[in-house]
């Protein structure tokens, strides 16, 4: 899946990997992107097990959902926050707790 909108580099689409396993919510978040003016690639993925293959250097910022198939709540987080690749992390997420 690919949407649009950037990072300060002219020219070159943001890298984002979108961790979500509802395809539903995979599509409003490249929709809230595409409403944006930047150009942002978007590779999404559905378990933690598909994003800790995807994840690179290349990858720009993780937008997460803290419930996976194979991780639930701050597990899949801290696995990622943990990955030597440091890139930034937004965290998605339905629970209505802290």
């Amino acid at each position: 899946m690919h949407a649009g909108a950037s990072k300060e580099t002219p020219g070159r689409a943001a890298r984002i990997l979108l961790v979500e396993d509802d395809p539903a919510d995979a599509r409003l978040v490249e929709e809230l992107l595409a409403s944006r003016r930047a150009e942002f690639a978007v590779i999404w993925v559905r378990s933690l097990a598909e994003a800790l293959a995807a994840v690179s250097p290349a990858i720009d910022c993780v937008v997460f959902d803290l419930g996976l198939p194979d991780a639930q709540g701050l597990e899949g987080l801290q696995t990622i926050l943990g990955l030597e690749h440091r890139t930034a992390v937004v965290v998605l997420t339905g629970f209505d707790d802290r």
